[in-house]
């Protein structure tokens, strides 16, 4: 059962990665089972049990899971940017900044991301009609991180969207976020 649910929240991990991010997401029929191919790189050339689904697989968790993630993506502007962003994007109306943070809620410095196991994305975006937020919390450590937003000119109050992890475990305090092992959450501005 243990091993079963990290696979699980590694599962739940990489799909949040993938529509967290910026650009256009792929998702492959069956990826919310888990399928695999069992290490074949060439399942086109594959007509048995190597590439076909297996439905009895299947877990509606998972998959209601799943279909939260792509709801939250659909209805987070900020995740979901049509332009490019690196820093500061200056928008007709808006301004977007995107910040790679550390655990203490700096910048992350260019010598930190060969050993960096915990931080996180800040994406904040000011403009004539309001304001709003997201942060991306990642922790590969096999432990539990505490993890410091940077403070923002304007006060935001941090809501957990999404955890990979069971939500109970996320402590959110302030701007100091406790990330269960080998997760990701999402925070959204409240």
């Amino acid at each position: 059962p243990y091993i079963t649910s990290i696979r699980r929240r590694q599962r739940l991990n990489l799909l949040a990665s993938l529509l967290f991010s910026q650009g256009t997401p792929m998702l492959l029929a069956s990826d919310e089972l888990g399928n695999t191919q069992d290490g074949n790189n060439n399942g086109y050339a594959q007509d048995n049990e190597t590439s076909w689904l297996d439905w009895s697989k299947s877990d509606p968790d998972f998959e209601d899971t799943v279909r939260e993630l792509i709801w939250l993506r659909r209805e987070t502007p900020l995740l979901r940017l049509t332009n490019y962003l690196h820093g500061t994007l200056r928008l007709e109306n808006s301004t977007i900044q995107n910040r790679w943070v550390n655990r203490e809620g700096k910048i992350k410095q260019s010598h930190e991301w060969e050993n960096s196991n915990a931080f996180s994305v800040l994406i904040e975006e000011k403009g004539a009609s309001g304001n709003s937020a997201v942060a991306i919390l990642i922790n590969r450590e096999n432990a539990a991180v505490v993890l410091r937003l940077p403070i923002s000119e304007s006060k935001i109050d941090w809501r957990l969207a999404f955890s990979s992890s069971d939500g109970n475990e996320i402590a959110v305090e302030g701007l100091e976020i406790t990330v269960p092992a080998l997760s990701i959450a999402l925070l959204t501005a409240n």
